[in-house]
């Protein structure tokens, strides 16, 4: 709970960036469908307006080189005042549909 409230203090500063995985721990690419831990929650709760989100995804693909090419996906997203947790999941997992179909069609 210290980390929260910690991250909160962190993204009230206009300067600051603050990285986390919603879903509370890293996961493979291949999950389609991402589900939020209660950290969102309590960061959405507590930060409210103050804070931007941005969502990332990030894509490795080898194609046909050795070496794999990493594409990062950015998009602002400014959510509607009283955003439930779900919908704020749902919307990141259209963006995350969304970047792997763009990333087939590379």
């Amino acid at each position: 709970m210290s980390n929260l409230k910690y991250s909160c203090e962190v993204l009230t500063g206009s300067e600051n960036l603050l990285v986390i995985f919603p879903q509370g721990e890293i996961q493979s690419q291949h999950h389609h469908n991402l589900s939020f831990g209660k950290g969102v929650h309590y960061l959405l709760e507590k930060c409210g307006n103050e804070i931007q989100i941005v969502f990332n995804v990030n894509l490795a693909d080898y194609y046909s080189q050795k070496r794999p090419t990493l594409t990062c996906y950015l998009k602002e997203y400014k959510p509607e005042e009283g955003i439930s947790l779900r919908d704020l999941e749902n919307d990141f997992n259209l963006y995350l549909r969304d970047c792997i179909y763009n990333q087939r069609e590379r």
